[in-house]
């Protein structure tokens, strides 16, 4: 059954402000086994995401914990394993988890778990400076499509979504719009499993094929002026 996913970032605010507000249910979210999940494909030059990415066999996975498949007590041993306790904290619904000190990848990360305890999806919150577009597409290739938001006069940021991989990465907003660049950072990336991507599309949201390192922008502009 589709659902919606409201989301809320704030210019200049955009670390950790993220609210989700809807409720689910069993009926909702009642998931089937076994999953189809996309297969991960490594690249061979090592880069930030190798220590996350090692024990994953499915590319909408962050330290062994897959999207849709992953239990909550199996997640939360996994990332207690790997931060040590005093840095997961886990509730009915979530677990969230902190690990600023890292030195690879500094982030912090919330899981939302489903009514039959099952992990919904990743959100992985990265420090401004360490993650780039360039290496977002050498580990997981082109995205397919780029969301850019048009509720807004200032077109400062992007979305890059990978559907059949179940990853939706979040551009860190600027001031002002320099389009997709290689260099850019990301300030989120989402893991969700192939059932839970068609939420991503949102209100005042155009989705644009991916066309290569470009200025969104002006597409989405030219874009709105045929319809």
């Amino acid at each position: 059954m589709p659902h919606k996913i409201k989301m809320l970032i704030l210019l200049g605010v955009a670390w950790m402000l993220l609210i989700y507000t809807m409720g689910y249910t069993d009926d909702q979210y009642a998931i089937a086994a076994p999953l189809q999940t996309p297969t991960l494909q490594i690249t061979a030059t090592p880069n930030v995401f190798a220590w996350h990415t090692s024990a994953c066999t499915a590319s909408n996975c962050w330290d062994g914990i897959v999207s849709g498949v992953t239990m909550i007590d199996q997640a939360e041993a996994l990332l207690e394993a790997k931060y040590g306790q005093a840095k997961v904290i886990t509730s009915e619904r979530q677990i969230q988890w902190n690990a600023r000190e890292e030195k690879l990848v500094p982030h912090t990360g919330w899981l939302r778990i489903t009514d039959k305890e099952i992990v919904l999806d990743i959100y992985v919150f990265l420090q401004m400076d360490k993650l780039t577009v360039a290496d977002l597409i050498a580990q997981y290739g082109a995205p397919s499509s780029v969301y850019v938001g048009t509720f807004t006069a200032l077109c400062v940021g992007a979305e890059l979504a990978f559907p059949n991989l179940g990853i939706l990465a979040w551009l860190s907003p600027l001031e002002k719009s320099i389009g997709v660049q290689a260099d850019q950072f990301f300030h989120m990336l989402i893991f969700s499993s192939l059932e839970d991507v068609e939420g991503w599309a949102k209100y005042d949201t155009l989705v644009l094929d991916w066309q290569g390192y470009a200025d969104y922008c002006q597409l989405a502009e030219a874009e709105q002026a045929k319809q």
